[in-house]
């Protein structure tokens, strides 16, 4: 039988471990989190459905893990995954975004992973989302560079962000990019204590001429908008409703599916085939650095203490 070991039973863990219950025959799992409220909760949800686990509240009885799921914030992370590499080692690692804030980590995260023999995925779902694959199909048959623009004054650019950079990696075959312009306004204090957000715009563009817009600002219009254009054509994406129209005809391939729908899909495909279609560790860090260079210098001039690592969530 399977062990995933499942680390950090929160909010967004907890909908890790609901999407898991799809594949509950295939797999036994280990739930850890310090807070015992916390485990109670995921150990009656698990149980609700029959499923095969244990769970508690120490790190330290975490023997096994065949695919590990770090749901956990970025601080400490590095940590963890130090802490478990003495007892654990993962053939599939999954890490929550915002992965680090810092870019020794991910260098550092690059070597463990090495030193263990894991593959490292980061959770930035919007390229296993059915809207994004088929746009990618689509897009794979037109020569050419695309132009694609995401705006949304409510975004959550310094949280959100790296999801668009991961999608727009996606859609151009994950080619290198770069950041060409980026202009940021205020940071303001976000929604969890300690935390902070960033008005702002990025422009991201590759060798081949690909490039992304990105505008989070006070001043753009609300309502989320996505524009793709082609040398074939342009659409607009609602890539919540999963429809977009590229000069052939509407595709409406489906809503986006929840977290609480998609993490059993996700490690049954690496069951089933030893990866899956999550972005590797090396592609997000890319993504991450374009945020973590142009955010870091903002935030210290704003005065904000950037020693241990950007405070984004």
């Amino acid at each position: 039988m399977t062990v995933v070991a499942l680390v950090g039973l929160g909010n967004i863990g907890f909908r890790h471990l609901q999407g898991l219950a799809s594949i509950r025959d295939r797999i036994e799992l280990v739930g850890v989190d310090p807070s015992a409220e916390a485990v109670e909760r995921a150990r009656t949800e698990w149980t609700r459905n029959d499923g095969r686990g244990r769970f508690t509240t120490a790190l330290d009885e975490l023997d096994r893990a065949d695919v590990l799921i770090l749901a956990t914030p970025s601080r400490g992370r590095l940590d963890l995954m130090r802490r478990l590499s003495g007892r654990v080692a993962p053939k599939s690692t999954i890490l929550e975004k915002v992965v680090f804030t810092r870019r020794a980590d991910f260098d550092a995260a690059t070597a463990w992973a090495a030193e263990i023999g894991t593959d490292v995925r980061v959770n930035c779902p919007c390229r296993t989302w059915p809207v994004y694959r088929e746009l990618a199909d689509r897009l794979a048959r037109i020569d050419g560079p695309i132009r694609m623009s995401v705006t949304d004054p409510d975004l959550g650019l310094a949280c959100n962000g790296v999801h668009n950079v991961d999608a727009f990696q996606f859609l151009v075959g994950d080619r290198p990019i770069h950041t060409v312009e980026v202009e940021l306004g205020r940071v303001v204090e976000s929604k969890r204590p300690g935390f902070y957000e960033v008005f702002g715009r990025f422009e991201i563009a590759t060798e081949r001429g690909d490039r992304l817009t990105l505008s989070v600002r006070e001043t753009d219009p609300s309502g989320r908008r996505i524009r793709v254009e082609t040398a074939a054509g342009a659409t607009e994406v609602d890539q919540f409703a999963g429809t977009f129209d590229l000069g052939g005809g509407p595709v409406a391939v489906g809503r986006a599916p929840y977290q609480s729908e998609l993490t059993g899909k996700v490690v049954a495909e690496i069951l089933d085939t030893g990866t899956c279609s999550l972005p590797s560790l090396a592609t997000s860090a890319i993504a991450h650095g374009l945020f973590i260079d142009a955010l870091t210098p903002h935030f210290e001039a704003a005065g904000i203490d950037c020693r241990d690592g950007l405070p984004i969530t």
